[in-house]
């Protein structure tokens, strides 16, 4: 009887980790405010996530349904903005000033790594 507690718990702690890492959602993007006009949906992994090439600098309102970063240039890089659900600023980026900016998204638990400084010699 214990050890059939004992499988059942490890199989239960297997199935926790492969969600945990496989956990993805969608983010929607919308060409006007307050998530109207035409949207699309990118998929966010457990990494950084480019917006579709169209859409590259074209959001007004974005709908999150997890905590994300959002990024002014691919490879999410650059300014960056946390946004959770619903909160401040998603209705109208222009009011986080990143109307018209968003070029990739990431989870909110994923680190950017930032872009090499360039060392100059005189």
């Amino acid at each position: 009887m214990v050890k059939s507690y004992l499988i059942f718990a490890i199989i239960a702690a297997v199935l926790c980790l492969l969600f945990a890492q496989s956990h993805a959602f969608s983010v929607e993007l919308y060409d006007q405010k307050h998530f109207k006009g035409q949207s699309t949906t990118v998929e966010v992994n457990r990494g950084c996530a480019d917006v579709p090439d169209e859409w590259d600098d074209l959001a007004s309102s974005i709908l999150p349904k997890d905590c994300i970063i959002i990024y002014k240039h691919p490879d999410c890089q650059g300014p960056r903005v946390r946004l959770e659900p619903f909160t401040f600023g998603s209705a109208y980026l222009k009011e986080i000033n990143f109307e018209d900016k968003i070029s990739s998204i990431s989870p909110c638990n994923v680190q950017s790594t930032p872009a090499p400084k360039t060392v100059t010699k005189s």
